[in-house]
């Protein structure tokens, strides 16, 4: 899966309008957990990412934008029980819209896979107890400054995250769910 990122750069060749930028910010996430009844949702984890988004112009108002983007993601819930830190290398294959491509607004849309780094549950370490990918969708909006970029996005996980293996009912569905703000450095 390590060379996931650099397929990406060769299926679009870099090329003079490719730029590439450092990223950091603030994650909230939290747990989804879903069957045929009802539906509900962790108390929210507060974390971090950072990483770095490789854009490529397709066109005169869209470009490829992967990024590879280390996310602490998982959920808190209450005071007297712990969080569960779930970290995971993100790959999000976003696809940008942006009008004037120098300074102004853009939207981006596009699938995420995620590699479980980490999982532990306040004490014990339980990275066995969950899958070790992740994937989902993303959309975001941000504006272009130029050398800087300013940015939100929300991520959707769609797949299952603990492993069935470790007696989680089949019935019910436990997603991630994230959003970021970033703020990041054309290189």
């Amino acid at each position: 899966m390590k060379y996931l990122f650099l397929i990406c750069f060769l299926a679009i060749g870099i090329n003079g309008d490719s730029q590439i930028t450092v990223v950091g910010g603030i994650n909230v996430s939290s747990i989804r957990q879903t069957n045929f009844i009802f539906s509900q949702e962790s108390a929210s984890r507060i974390g971090y990412h950072v990483g770095v988004h490789y854009k490529s112009d397709l066109g005169s108002s869209f470009a490829f934008n992967p990024a590879v983007i280390y996310s602490q993601k998982g959920a808190g819930f209450g005071a007297f029980v712990p969080t569960l830190d779930l970290n995971y290398l993100d790959f999000p294959l976003m696809f940008v819209y942006q009008k004037y491509p120098d300074q102004s607004f853009f939207a981006e849309a596009g699938p995420y896979l995620g590699f479980l780094v980490s999982a532990y549950d306040g004490v014990n370490d339980v990275k066995d107890s969950y899958n070790s990918l992740d994937m989902g969708l993303g959309i975001g909006a941000g504006y272009d400054l130029g050398r800087m970029v300013l940015g939100g996005r929300g991520m959707i996980g769609l797949t299952n995250i603990p492993n069935l293996n470790t007696g989680t009912t089949q019935d019910t569905r436990t997603t991630n769910i994230s959003g970021q703000l970033y703020l990041g450095f054309q290189l």
